[in-house]
């Protein structure tokens, strides 16, 4: 902590609590660790800045936390024991102090999380998700940095943090202003749909379920499931893209679990788990009928040379390539290096193959695969004949080249900003959009475009180039003074229907307020 300046309030007392140092400092202020100076108990207490402190909105939202939290009360959720003002007026609480690490590092530790690690981490965070739903609170900023994990007698034990944005869905806490249409908040990665449009009505349960949909798939394969260049790029894809199928870094995953992690991403809140437990099942039980050699490791692949894999320390090496992992994929070659071994060793007696393994300790006291019998038992005098060469491979059949559909630009304006209209591209999901909208579609895809208002007329078209649609409104024009013509309507300069850009306000580190 050598690195972080001294504060004022060290050596101060808030409340019971003695503050002793400055453990970290972000956006919106600052995380003291404090110690009750009789019975040595130790805790965090965040300071919200002045600034923030100041604003109704965000001290509204500082307080909501800690009733959120309190109402929950839940084992893998962090505690708030005090919540109070300073002399100057700054505002605080006071939370369990957690000694560990956020679940961000320790995925960049390991490289990818095994099966069977996800499924335990994944369970606690089901529980806390169901306990805050059930107390009416949607987390709306679930993600890797506010998921702290701690040792545990028996086991790595998860802890949800940071409830500062969460949506209070019983009016009754002060959730009734936090609904407000084209509002964003959350980070951009971790988006629902619902999200990325601005829709506070219908965040929800689900919202959390999509966002732990997207920190599942982060876990076991290194990557996300929805990511662009820029927010606005990954916000439009949230709405309109399907997740990247797993096997593009995983060609070996399970693919019914996959299936229950696109159920978890889908865009139609409908169709995901109806609870962050029930998807934790659904996995769970998709992972019986799979082998325990794979489950136990990680899945990178393709599988890197020991000390190349780009991105990944030795630790994380370590844990995701296992002997499990090559004896799955070795296949014939790997049995032609036990047959050469044998014949180099003149190798007597009873002779097993437990599989090939990297020089790497087996971390989480995971068991190591069954032995496989090699040649049985092949006495020392026995001559061992030569391999046989294989036969060269016939030629491959002649592919037909695969001619790529090319896409086109689609931009959607009106003659008023913020038309809300449902766009359906052949038979995929219709959307709730607005205008001015942009997207990027296939061509030959026939589009439908239905606006809500009656003042606007229905339109359809097959994408053949780059097109760009104007919803007029068709109510009538107003009478003139004399009531006998209607007025021309104003002239006004082409429109332009390229998405604005979006504003980013910062709430805290890595989250964002958007106002379109």
């Amino acid at each position: 902590m050598s690195d972080i300046p001294s504060d004022p309030l060290i050596g101060t007392t808030i409340g019971n609590y003695e503050i002793k140092s400055l453990l970290g400092a972000g956006a919106m202020g600052q995380v003291f660790l404090g110690e009750h100076p009789h019975i040595g108990r130790k805790v965090a207490v965040k300071v919200l800045m002045a600034s923030f402190s100041s604003n109704p909105e965000m001290a509204d939202r500082f307080m909501s936390e800690a009733k959120a939290v309190n109402k929950i009360n839940n084992p893998n959720i962090i505690q708030v024991f005090d919540f109070g003002k300073l002399p100057d007026g700054r505002l605080y609480l006071v939370m369990e102090f957690l000694e560990g690490v956020e679940l961000s590092g320790y995925m960049e530790s390991r490289g990818t999380v095994s099966i069977d690690e996800t499924i335990e981490l994944m369970g606690q965070i089901a529980s806390a998700l169901d306990a805050a739903h059930n107390a009416g609170i949607v987390h709306r900023d679930l993600k890797p940095d506010n998921i702290f994990v701690v040792d545990g007698p028996s086991g790595p034990v998860v802890k949800v943090l940071d409830f500062g944005v969460a949506k209070l869905l019983d009016p009754a806490m002060g959730g009734k202003h936090k609904t407000a249409t084209g509002l964003i908040m959350g980070t951009p990665s971790y988006m629902s749909p619902e999200q990325a449009r601005g829709s506070g009505a219908m965040i929800g349960p689900a919202t959390d379920i999509y966002a732990l949909g997207v920190i599942v798939y982060q876990m076991l394969s290194g990557h996300l499931p929805i990511d662009a260049e820029s927010v606005t790029q990954v916000l439009l894809k949230h709405i309109t893209d399907p997740p990247t199928p797993i096997f593009e870094f995983l060609p070996a995953f399970p693919p019914m679990l996959w299936e229950v992690i696109e159920r978890a991403l889908d865009k139609n809140i409908d169709a995901r788990p109806p609870s962050a437990s029930a998807f934790h099942h659904m996995f769970s039980e998709a992972a019986r009928g799979i082998p325990s050699h794979i489950t136990a490791v990680g899945m990178v692949s393709p599988i890197p040379a020991r000390g190349t894999s780009p991105g990944l320390n030795s630790s994380a090496v370590k844990t995701s390539m296992t002997g499990e992992q090559i004896a799955v994929g070795g296949g014939r070659s790997a049995m032609m290096w036990v047959v050469i071994l044998l014949v180099i060793a003149g190798i007597g007696g009873g002779v097993w193959w437990f599989g090939l393994r990297d020089k790497g300790e087996m971390k989480g006291g995971m068991k190591p695969a069954e032995p496989v019998a090699a040649n049985n038992m092949v006495p020392a005098d026995m001559p061992v004949a030569d391999m046989p060469e294989e036969p060269m491979p016939p030629d491959p059949m002649p592919m037909e080249p695969v001619v790529e559909k090319k896409t086109f630009k689609l931009k959607v304006g009106s003659d008023k900003p913020g038309v809300e209209f449902k766009m359906k591209v052949d038979d995929e999901a219709e959307l709730e959009l607005r205008t001015p909208f942009e997207h990027t579609i296939v061509e030959g895809s026939r589009v439908l475009i239905t606006p809500r208002s009656a003042d606007y007329a229905q339109q359809s078209l097959t994408v053949t180039k780059d097109e760009s649609l104007q919803l007029v409104s068709t109510a009538p024009a107003p009478m003139s003074v004399m009531g006998t013509s209607p007025m021309p309507p104003p002239m006004t300069a082409p429109m332009d229907v390229t998405p604005e850009v979006m504003k980013p306000m910062s709430v805290g580190e890595d989250t964002i307020k958007i106002m379109f």
